[in-house]
């Protein structure tokens, strides 16, 4: 039997023990077999099966086979197991504006700090430096928001509402320009330390 995998995510609850029992990518496709507690069927006459997963047309994230094939005492690889439509996943937005500031910031590093807060309290696959112009180097980011005029970041209107706020909080003007990014794969994959955006994922049993 072959599902799309939020399908059958939205009327199953994920059990363990698994494991992952295989591992490949090619060609931007990810392929996973999962052994364990068959959580997937219908009923519990079987409790131990082999679901495998598919996920197609893979695109920004991170993968590591080696970690998952090389964790065989590992049995709840299911734990952190996460796939969500990227609509619904607010810092994974399309950029929408650029934010300049028209002072000096007086404080840098709480803004920095709003930021990266954010992105931690929800897991982001994103750093400050994917928004906050310079901020792959701090020293470099600082020297931005020292000056008279700069583009200060970037971003989803998440990201932008946040730095609008902190940008009033400090009491900094600030011009704001409209800016239309790229849009990420559809399907967002978390999977505990992995996690990557796709095109399909579907899942495949007997």
């Amino acid at each position: 039997m072959k599902i799309d995998l939020l399908d059958l995510l939205a009327t199953r609850a994920i059990s363990n023990p698994s494991r992952v029992r295989s591992a490949t990518l090619a060609d931007g496709i990810l392929n996973l077999t999962i052994g364990g507690w068959a959580w997937w069927r219908e009923t519990e006459q079987d409790r131990e099966g082999l679901i495998r997963l598919a996920f197609r047309g893979l695109s920004s994230g991170t993968i590591d086979l080696l970690d998952w094939l090389s964790g065989d005492d590992f049995d709840e690889v299911l734990d952190d197991f996460e796939v969500r439509r990227t609509v619904e996943i607010e810092w994974a937005q399309p950029t929408s504006s650029q934010i300049y500031g028209c002072a000096p910031l007086p404080d840098p590093l709480a803004l920095y700090d709003r930021v990266e807060g954010y992105l931690q309290d929800n897991f982001a696959l994103r750093r400050p430096a994917d928004f906050l112009n310079g901020a792959g180097r701090l020293s470099r980011f600082l020297d931005h928001a020292s000056s008279n005029f700069y583009l200060l970041g970037s971003g989803p209107r998440a990201i932008c509402d946040l730095i609008l706020d902190e940008l009033k909080r400090q009491g900094v003007p600030h011009q704001v320009m409209d800016a239309k990014g790229r849009p990420e794969a559809p399907i967002f994959v978390r999977f505990g330390d992995h996690a990557f955006f796709c095109e399909h994922a579907t899942a495949e049993f007997d």
